[in-house]
């Protein structure tokens, strides 16, 4: 069960009232809390400011890709008012918070919660109130888990505004905009309290790679064969199912005209086939037929293993992923290919550049990708005009 089949059961329960006299009986319930300055909404902040204490709650439950952008965010907070202590609440299903707490030495707090256990929803919030964080941000795209759950924290509430229930019980919202980047959704929330550099590049990362590649963690029982400075392996990201029954995923003929092309066109290079425990057998079926020691899937058993393989190639070709944007922060070889989404709200800081089947319905969202079948927006990426572009990058 994922987060989507959550919503459709608190949706469920939520449709025995009519949803005029629960959005009644809910800003009946809702506590309106104080907010004080320098954390008023629009407010400018003096210089001062920077030594200004107090908490926030970041919610960002799932969704890789955009948890790198949160991260960027968290990590300019962090420098720019080190007294301001930060948490995020996410799930045991994202597992990059865990890790970058580590990396970042701890510049945000980690809770976690688990959607599947309405206990977890109680204990959560009971830790929000004890907490007595100033602000909570709610980043995540559940319409309905989320707000009940927050309808009994006691703390600032703040999110986007895409449903009555959320105006209803939130003390500030804004619209998310499918027509800007995601970092820019995230940044114009966030800078109505805290005012913050919104220039696109990563800052967060820089020399952690380095303290990353010397964990255990990151050692591969292949390495040698696997990460090699001669960077003699293209990596490819063609499938995208971690969230669900999304079928995110380039089809099959298109598939495997990609790899034919690239083939042809770097004989010496082996090609790694990456994603994640949903993907393997799509992948494996591409690979039914090639040679295995020129193509292969890669099971990397963690985030760590697979930012190795991601920083080490030639160039990376993915569909919009979360490994997608984790490859744009590793190595800048990255070539993004984007069908159900756009690249006007999701493409990566560094990339060598992208393909968009520009179809009207995109970019569609995480419900309706969940729910579409069809994909003809992957059917339509032009695997032949995106070789050509690579071969102007990577003429070898």
């Amino acid at each position: 069960m994922n987060n989507k089949k959550i919503n459709d059961l608190f949706l469920k329960l939520t449709g025995i009232l009519p949803l005029g006299l629960l959005l009644r009986i809910l800003k009946s319930m809702k506590k309106t809390p104080t907010l004080t300055s320098p954390f008023q909404p629009e407010s400018s902040l003096s210089s001062s400011s920077s030594h200004q204490t107090g908490k926030v709650l970041f919610i960002k439950l799932e969704g890789m890709g955009d948890s790198v952008y949160l991260l960027e965010i968290v990590h300019r907070l962090s420098t720019s008012y080190p007294s301001l202590k930060i948490d995020i609440l996410s799930t045991a299903g994202n597992p990059l918070f865990p890790l970058f707490k580590d990396l970042l030495n701890n510049e945000f707090g980690l809770k976690m919660l688990n959607p599947l256990n309405p206990i977890s929803y109680f204990k959560t919030v009971k830790s929000i109130n004890k907490e007595n964080y100033d602000i909570i941000f709610d980043l995540t795209g559940m319409p309905v888990n989320i707000p009940l759950m927050l309808l009994f924290a006691k703390s600032y509430k703040a999110g986007w505004g895409t449903m009555d229930l959320r105006k209803k019980s939130y003390d500030y919202v804004a619209c998310i905009d499918k027509n800007i980047h995601i970092f820019d959704n995230y940044i114009n929330l966030v800078k109505s309290f805290f005012p913050v550099s919104e220039e696109k590049k990563f800052t967060f990362f820089a020399d952690k790679f380095e303290k990353l590649a010397k964990e255990p963690s990151a050692v591969m029982e292949n390495r040698a064969e696997s990460t090699t400075e001669n960077h003699n392996f293209i990596n490819l990201v063609l499938s995208s199912n971690g969230g669900g029954n999304m079928n995110r995923r380039l089809p099959p003929d298109n598939s495997a005209l990609l790899i034919s092309l690239l083939i042809k066109n770097y004989p010496q290079y082996k090609i790694n086939l990456l994603g994640g425990p949903m993907d393997y057998d799509y992948l494996e079926q591409l690979c039914a037929g090639l040679t295995m020691d020129i193509v292969s899937v890669k099971r990397t058993k963690n985030i760590p293993e697979a930012m190795e393989l991601l920083k080490n190639s030639l160039f990376n070709i993915c569909i919009d992923s979360g490994l997608m944007h984790i490859s744009s922060l590793v190595n800048p070889d990255t070539y993004c290919l984007f069908g159900y989404s756009s690249p006007v709200n999701s493409l990566p800081f560094n990339n060598i550049g992208y393909y968009s089947s520009n179809m009207d319905c995109a970019p569609c969202s995480f419900y309706r990708i969940s729910e579409c079948k069809t994909l003809e927006c992957m059917d339509k990426i032009d695997v032949k005009a995106v070789m050509g572009e690579l071969k102007s990058t990577h003429n070898l």
